[in-house]
């Protein structure tokens, strides 16, 4: 609750829905208790079971095969992993979960659910209830004009054929959401969702939003929509290497991806919820700056499958690759969060008397990077906000994923022939062979992780998921969530020095850092010759 007494939006969903149960419960109770010996005033009391991020893990709550045993729950939605614990005895007593009386919330969703629908606005659960009820026994429903909004950018009912779409239905038939429909521009706003119906109905594109509506960072994506064609600034187009390169630059300059869990459940004791468990990265370097793509040099890297605790020596391996002074590229904030968090950890273990002689250089190492807060910065840049900020492709379809950017580097033919095979560059030894994007040549992944998930069909449905894609050529490990899930399988069922395995994980890895180093030289090579916007 806020300090105001209303709901937090983030919590709305979760409150209405055990309004809704609590309510229903009551109703029953007083309708059929007694056939179990209840009588109408049994007490109920609406709580939630949250996850404490502040907790720490004791030796029967980690994350393994002697505490838990796993399976995997398939929806419509993709794959999740699901653990029970098994070990003997369960943990009298944790420090992972809290039980919170919600009653006082619930009451204000009594008083008024909260929601949008003109139909529902202003009416608490119960009222809601008893209004769904008519409408499902007299079969006359809202008019769905009413109800079209922003929210409907991710709704649940939205499945392709030939599955009937609820999406489709309110959306005037609409089966398959044109990739310029008004719902995807980005950061919508209701406003001008509104204005762009009321000119060409349900069915409007971005065309149809008027330009006097646009925010500052709809403006590239709307103009490139309009036109079909990329666009470039002027400020870059006329200095890009003043726009890559951070002032007073040394070199090489390195491209890392890395790879964690971040599970509910901690994987070490003394571990925390949602903890950062960083268990790979992989990397590229370039000599300078301009040179060029064929000169560049995959770095060893680094993978742990086995180790739960494995964030020294993932800091130690780095610390060893990425040394000296040149600019390190990420893509968005992860990396420096990751690196962050594991800063944080070195240094409460530290604090606390069971840290490592060496944590102290660990940690040096990591403000190197990172920088010290209210100091100098580090030598990580997110070539994100950089990309961003200078260009826009119709591709992008106004989205900055490296998942969007790739295949529009991968269509210049300057920059694939640095990658495919026979592609001469001596120092990185790995090759893609794919029409339109080299994600979708990674092979498919080990028979035992495809036969735990449901096969490869299934996996297929995560990367259309995950990367908002319509489909994909190849079921591999190719995004972060498969490659949680790939490692969760590793830890709860084995496979750690499976080279098959442990190939997966290095190629996708791998072709994460050489994907900035695909769009690096877009952006160095090609976007300066792009139309100015």
């Amino acid at each position: 609750l806020k300090q105001n007494g209303t709901i937090y939006s983030d919590w709305l969903p979760y409150i209405q829905d055990i309004g809704f149960q609590y309510e229903l419960l009551k109703r029953w109770v007083v309708h059929h208790g007694g056939s179990i010996g209840l009588n109408g005033d049994f007490p109920i009391t609406p709580r939630l079971l949250l996850v404490d991020s502040s907790g720490r893990a004791a030796g029967l709550d980690v994350l393994s095969r002697t505490n838990y045993s796993s399976s995997y729950r398939r929806g419509t939605r993709g794959i999740r992993a699901s653990v029970e614990h098994v070990s003997s005895p369960a943990p009298s007593k944790t420090e992972l979960l809290r039980d919170i009386d919600v009653m006082a919330a619930v009451q204000v969703v009594f008083q008024d659910a909260g929601s949008k629908v003109d139909t529902f606005k202003n009416r608490g659960i119960a009222d809601c209830m008893e209004a769904m009820k008519a409408i499902v026994t007299t079969a006359k429903w809202p008019d769905p004009a009413h109800a079209r909004a922003v929210g409907c950018k991710s709704c649940e009912f939205r499945v392709e054929p030939p599955k009937a779409s609820g999406f489709a239905k309110c959306w005037d038939g609409i089966q398959t959401i044109p990739s310029d429909h008004v719902l995807s521009l980005v950061r919508v706003n209701d406003k001008q969702l509104e204005a762009a119906m009321q000119a060409a109905g349900a069915n409007a594109r971005i065309a149809d939003v008027p330009e006097s509506l646009l925010t500052a960072s709809q403006r590239n994506h709307y103009a490139v929509t309009c036109s079909g064609r990329p666009i470039v600034t002027e400020r870059f187009a006329s200095d890009p290497m003043g726009t890559l390169l951070p002032s007073g630059s040394r070199f090489p300059i390195y491209f890392v991806d890395f790879e964690c869990s971040g599970y509910p459940i901690p994987s070490r004791i003394g571990g925390a919820p949602y903890e950062h468990v960083p268990f790979q990265f992989e990397g590229h370097l370039l000599p300078s700056p301009d040179s060029p793509l064929s000169e560049r040099r995959r770095l060893d890297g680094f993978l742990e499958l086995a180790n739960p605790d494995p964030h020294r020596a993932f800091v130690d391996a780095m610390s060893v690759q990425l040394a000296g002074e040149g600019p390190i590229y990420h893509w968005h904030n992860y990396e420096k969060t990751v690196l962050k968090a594991i800063r944080r950890t070195l240094d409460a273990e530290r604090n606390a008397g069971t840290g490592d002689p060496r944590d102290p250089a660990r940690i040096s190492f990591i403000d190197s990077l990172i920088g010290v807060d209210g100091g100098r910065a580090g030598r990580l840049v997110d070539l994100l906000p950089l990309a961003k900020e200078s260009f826009c492709h119709p591709a992008q379809r106004g989205s900055c994923s490296i998942k969007r950017m790739v295949p529009i580097a991968w269509a210049e033919q300057s920059i694939r022939a640095a990658f495919v095979p026979n592609h001469g560059a001596a120092g990185d030894p790995d090759c893609y062979d794919a029409a339109e994007d080299p994600y979708d040549g990674l092979p498919a992944p080990p028979t035992p992780i495809l036969e735990a998930v449901g096969g490869i069909e299934t996996l297929k449905q995560i990367v259309s998921n995950d990367d908002g894609s319509t489909g994909a050529d190849g079921g591999g490990v190719r995004n972060g969530g498969m490659a949680m899930l790939a490692y969760h399988y590793v830890r709860m069922f084995g496979g750690a020095e499976d080279p098959a395995i442990v190939d997966q994980f290095r190629r996708y890895c791998r072709l994460d850092s050489a994907a900035m180093v695909m769009v690096y030289a877009l952006m160095r090579d090609v976007v300066p010759a792009w139309p100015r916007a």
